[in-house]
């Protein structure tokens, strides 16, 4: 064995989803999450790190086992294999299958012992692809802002779980998660474990992070995900000197369970900017690569917002990034389309950023305060060399076709100087009617749509789809639904 270390937008589909999940076990709010996972599967997998050659694959278990990877370009046939791993009880093992041909599925199959480790049983096999050629059609999926165990925003479990299987039935290549789906922020809040901020601890969050391999393991085997920060996750940049660092201890318990895109995968552009607080210095945050005819880059607004927010100005890409920004737009301008992401717009509705396109003039993200001055240079020296431009400026000059986002928990396209501005729904929002969110956060235009559910984005040569499939509860399907 050898180590493997036209644009068409805004149609809307309609998925039922009618099933509950069967064997999926749905947490008490409360329950101890150690306790939970301890319940869950013997060997749990997900895909990450997606690139034209490689995969990374995080193996981790409830004990102390051995485990290997077999996997192959055919179905039921491994002629591949990567190297015996010691799995250590709770720590996720990162493998890398490596030299694999871009633009191909690869079915894959993961072998485990038992804890004695002299019996070996094969897992069932899962199936991935790697990095499409230009010309090349493919999907991705997004989910947004889940509030894993937040009460009362994540009441409603099964639907969240149901919203899950939609995404898994979509097949796509990969899956981007938009934030506030760690939800550490919320442990100070007292809204998880009731916690307050003298007893949250490293643990708190390693546990809060590590229960979530047990919902996405039965999604992430089949499709790799791609993470980006929301401002429930824990990872503002003014906490790092904290006695008690939140956002080192939620980017540590990340990085461990949830492996993304770093300088060392030559396939992304990723954050170059080491960290001396965490493992390796890399942050894993911010990064931008092209699959098939399309260029993704995702920003990260809190890791480098490095003083106390008083006013929307105070959030910032910082300055390394923004170039960094400016930099991928200009060296890829062949990309046939370019798609952005980000939580939320920097600025925004005051402090708490909340809002969509109407805030696209203000702050970072427009360069003008709110009675209409243009001060982003003067508020901004030094971005672009001193001749930078607002964030929205750059996605209009760069050509960027859509700028995806949550925050807000609710479907929403605009367009805005050409360029469509995506809110992301919650996967499991039931309220339906009045429309609190849109009406509460300032939406005044475009079309905006109720309920849970995620996004499917089809790209193909000569067109781009984006999909709200929309998520429901058995109960609320009657008979002869549609």
């Amino acid at each position: 064995m050898r180590r493997t270390r036209s644009i068409l937008l805004g149609f809307v589909a309609v998925t039922l989803s009618l099933t509950v999940c069967q064997g999926w076990v749905f947490p008490n709010h409360g329950e101890d999450l150690q306790e939970y996972f301890e319940q869950k599967e013997y060997i749990n997998t997900i895909l990450a790190r997606p690139t034209d050659k490689s995969m990374t694959v995080s193996l981790m278990s409830s004990y102390n086992i051995n485990s290997y990877i077999q996997y192959g370009t055919s179905p039921g046939e491994y002629e591949e294999a990567s190297e015996l791993y010691e799995l250590t009880a709770h720590s996720p093992e990162h493998v890398d299958l490596v030299d694999l041909e871009p633009n191909t599925r690869y079915y894959y199959r993961v072998v485990v012992s038992d804890p004695t480790k002299k019996m070996y049983k094969a897992g069932k096999e899962n199936s991935f692809v790697t990095a499409k050629l230009p010309g090349n059609s493919f999907k991705f999926a997004i989910l947004a802002d889940s509030h894993f165990q937040e009460q009362p925003a994540f009441e409603y479990g099964d639907l969240y779980l149901n919203t899950l299987k939609n995404i898994e039935a979509s097949n796509a290549d990969f899956l981007f998660d938009m934030g506030d789906t760690f939800m550490a922020n919320k442990l100070i809040d007292q809204n998880v474990n009731g916690l307050d901020e003298d007893q949250t601890g490293h643990k708190d969050v390693d546990d809060l992070v590590h229960a979530h391999r047990a919902y996405y393991g039965k999604l992430l085997d089949k499709m790799p995900m791609l993470s980006i920060r929301g401002n429930q996750d824990g990872e503002f940049g003014f906490t790092l000197d904290d006695e008690e660092p939140l956002s080192v201890w939620t980017a540590t318990a990340r990085k461990k369970y949830f492996p993304q895109p770093n300088p060392d995968y030559k396939f992304y552009d990723a954050n170059t900017q080491k960290e001396p607080y965490l493992n390796n210095g890399w942050v894993e945050d911010y990064f931008s690569f092209r699959w098939g005819d399309a260029l993704f880059v995702t920003l990260d607004p809190y890791w480098y917002t490095r003083g106390n927010v008083h006013d929307a100005w105070d959030w910032t890409l910082g300055r390394e990034q923004y170039n960094w920004f400016a930099n991928v737009l200009r060296e890829n301008s062949d990309a046939k389309y370019k798609f952005v992401l980000s939580h939320n717009l920097l600025g925004a509705q005051g402090a708490s950023q909340r809002g969509g396109a109407e805030w696209a003039r203000f702050y970072e993200w427009g360069g003008h305060e709110e009675d209409g001055t243009d001060v982003f240079r003067a508020r901004r020296p030094g971005f672009g060399g001193g001749d930078g431009v607002p964030v929205h400026d750059l996605l209009v000059k760069h050509g960027v076709d859509i700028f995806f986002h949550g925050h807000d928990h609710f479907y929403a396209r605009q367009e805005v100087d050409g360029v469509v501005y995506q809110l992301c729904p919650k996967p499991d929002e039931k309220r339906l009617e009045p429309f609190e969110n849109r009406d509460a956060h300032n939406y005044q235009f475009g079309v905006q749509l109720p309920g849970a559910g995620h996004l499917e984005i089809n790209v193909d040569e000569d067109h781009v789809a984006v999909l709200y499939v929309k998520s429901f509860l058995d109960e609320e399907v009657g008979e002869g639904a549609e």
